[in-house]
């Protein structure tokens, strides 16, 4: 069977930097105390990569386990940039988003070491020797772009869920008999909405000739809604079952301050 001589690198992740830690199986250092930090953008990855690979070549290792906290996104292009680096084509390369809470845990262990970003690193490079770690997923760049946009489609529908909400729960405010009756299909639709945009009170509905409010719903159902005359004549009566709003408040509580 073959032998693998590894070296073991912790990358502590920032938004414009990271330190990084290399050790071997019996935690001895393989990098300069003053090399130990690193901007995080290519320039600063490619001169991380140049003192690794003089670590390793210099050591007789062929094979690296490279560890990062999974916290942001601070480091997600350092896995892809590293997989792909010709100067590391020749060594096994095995990178890993880790845990935050596997990295608490492991800090436990060291205690007695003060809390900076390199002693991160070099926590996790201990944690990489302990191993039973998921290594990262290969880089896909279709499974990447579908997971962006179900993302953000879930981030998107979430809002809309949250804002429905407390559209509906200012209606109530505003207009409590439109809640507790269902005049239109939609509650979300242009005639609904526009209702309150257009009349600027529930008492102004309540008061005014019927013919405007006829006039209203045909122009804005587009003359869709077969019977205008009765559902304005609803639109009236529910308004009038409503709670009325102090004038004071009415300014500020509207439906679409929120």
């Amino acid at each position: 069977m073959e032998h693998y001589k590894t070296l073991f690198v912790g990358l502590d992740i920032s938004l414009k930097k990271f330190d990084i830690s290399i050790i071997d199986i019996e935690s001895r250092f393989y990098l300069p105390q003053k090399h130990n930090c690193y901007h995080n953008n290519p320039k600063g990855l490619d001169l991380f990569v140049d003192h690794l690979v003089l670590a390793l070549s210099l050591n007789n290792f062929n094979r690296v386990k490279i560890g990062f906290e999974a916290t942001g996104n601070y480091g997600f292009h350092l896995p892809f940039y590293l997989k792909e680096h010709e100067k590391l084509k020749p060594y096994i390369v095995d990178i890993y988003q880790i845990n935050p809470k596997i990295i608490k845990n492991a800090r436990k262990s060291f205690s007695e070491l003060p809390k900076t970003d390199s002693i991160d690193a070099y926590v996790i490079a201990e944690r990489l020797k302990i191993g039973k770690l998921p290594p990262y997923t290969k880089f896909n760049p279709q499974y990447f772009a579908l997971r962006f946009l179900t993302r953000s489609r879930f981030d998107i529908v979430t809002k809309i869920v949250s804002l429905k909400s407390r559209f509906i729960s200012m209606l109530f405010i505003n207009a409590s008999g439109f809640v507790q009756n269902k005049i239109f299909s939609n509650r979300f639709g242009n005639t609904f909405i526009n209702l309150f945009t257009h009349f600027d009170s529930v008492e102004t509905i309540a008061h005014i000739e019927i013919d405007k409010i006829i006039a209203f719903v045909i122009d804005n159902s587009k003359n869709h809604i077969i019977n205008p005359e009765k559902v304005a004549s609803q639109i009236q009566y529910i308004a009038r079952e409503s709670y009325t709003i102090n004038r004071i408040m009415h300014d500020s509580i509207t439906l679409f301050h929120f």
